[in-house]
């Protein structure tokens, strides 16, 4: 370094090895968040299939987005199309914005739009799949030891990734013999001076339930007494039989703020393409410092 009168002094610190040299190579320790379990069913339908089988019957995977659903899931050839001509365009090669390319951020933004809650490009933020889009989500809202409400059943990324992050996911009871709706009770009774966020699955993946309107009011009443923002999983988007209607919880939630997490893939049967996005419906700026960790 040079010291007021620029002399050069030169030290050379000598510091002892702390940690003992290894003669070979060991297995490395994988992290905590490396050792948590993963995709699930998929590994159970992997050792099914090294451990063999003499059924004749055809194994069903239940993992999403399996190449071997090609023959049921067949994807508009107007939309195949047009992605081919957009891997051509050369403009659209290079290095994006962190949030995804502005163009489908607003086409995102006015397909989702609501008639009290007009979304920009800045409300939209495009992502990897779910499962990027759900660790985003857990690490902009909580702190180590913080915790957010599920429920069971329910995507396992939330319950299988908080604890790499220590975070703590909580589970809240459906009721299989009341057409899995939120037992209520049980929801409200989980909620701590800790709990950041409460997850609305709907429709619901693994229970196929789609909830009513007035069941929507009475998860969005919990919220608003508590003051917890509401994170709606809403991957299923519009997935109805006919009888039955999808209304997106940030229609009927006002002030209270609501973070949709959706996407494009399963809608428009591509979900191996896994293009998803976070949407933020907030009326009045209660997530803004939120967004801006983002």
């Amino acid at each position: 370094f040079f010291d007021s009168q620029a002399h050069l002094h030169t030290h050379i610190y000598l510091h002892p090895i702390s940690k003992p040299l290894m003669a070979d190579w060991q297995p490395i320790k994988a992290s905590k968040l490396s050792s948590l379990p993963t995709f699930r069913l998929q590994k159970v339908q992997e050792n099914i299939q090294k451990e063999g089988t003499e059924s004749t019957k055809p194994l069903i995977r239940h993992q999403t987005g399996h190449e071997d659903s090609n023959d049921i899931l067949k994807p508009d050839t107007t939309l195949v199309e047009k992605a081919k001509e957009l891997a051509k365009d050369p403009t659209l090669s290079g290095y994006t914005h962190s949030c995804g390319m502005p163009v489908p951020r607003k086409a995102v933004a006015s397909a989702y739009s609501l008639p009290d809650c007009e979304l920009t490009d800045n409300d939209v933020i495009l992502f990897q799949g779910n499962d990027m889009a759900i660790n985003h989500v857990m690490r902009a809202f909580c702190n180590e030891n913080e915790n957010f409400l599920v429920p069971s059943p329910c995507d396992g990324h939330w319950v299988d990734s908080a604890p790499g992050y220590d975070f703590v996911a909580k589970t809240y009871k459906l009721l299989p013999d009341n057409d899995w709706k939120v037992d209520l009770k049980d929801l409200e009774s989980k909620i701590d001076d800790k709990t950041k966020f409460i997850v609305v699955a709907n429709p619901s993946g693994p229970t196929g339930r789609v909830y009513s309107k007035e069941h929507l009011l009475e998860i969005i009443a919990i919220a608003d007494k508590h003051k917890i923002p509401l994170v709606a999983d809403e991957t299923y988007y519009n997935f109805t039989f006919e009888g039955n209607e999808f209304i997106p919880l940030a229609s009927l939630a006002g002030e209270i703020p609501v973070v949709q997490i959706s996407g494009g893939t399963k809608q428009y049967q591509v979900p191996g393409w896994r293009i998803s996005w976070v949407i933020f419906y907030d009326r009045k700026g209660y997530l803004k410092n939120f967004v801006a960790g983002f």
